[in-house]
C-alpha cells in the first residue's frame, strides 16, 4: 500500500509507537509524506536540539507527547 493510500485511510496514530530516540541526537522518524502534506515525530533527549530549519511551502506544527520545549521563530522564542 502506498504512503498516500496510507494516509487516506488513517487519520490518528498513536506517536509512541513512531518515536525513536538516540544518544547522539534528535532522531526523527517520517510517518506520512505526499504531496499535500507530512506528518514526521521527533525523538529529543534533554539537552538535544532539532536542527533550524524552514518550510517554506508548509506549516509546521508542534505538538509536546511529553517533556518541555522552547520554540524559536525567526530571531525570537
Amino acid at each position: 500500500m502506498s504512503e498516500k493510500a496510507i494516509s487516506e485511510i488513517q487519520r490518528t496514530f498513536d506517536l509512541e509507537k513512531f518515536v525513536k530516540f538516540s544518544d547522539e541526537k534528535a532522531h526523527v522518524t517520517e510517518i506520512v509524506n505526499t504531496l499535500e502534506s507530512s506528518i514526521a515525530v521527533w525523538g529529543v533527549k534533554p539537552g538535544q536540539l532539532v536542527p533550524p530549519h524552514t518550510h517554506p511551502d508548509g506549516q509546521d506544527t508542534w505538538i509536546m507527547v511529553r517533556g518541555e520545549l522552547t520554540y524559536y521563530l525567526g530571531n525570537g522564542e
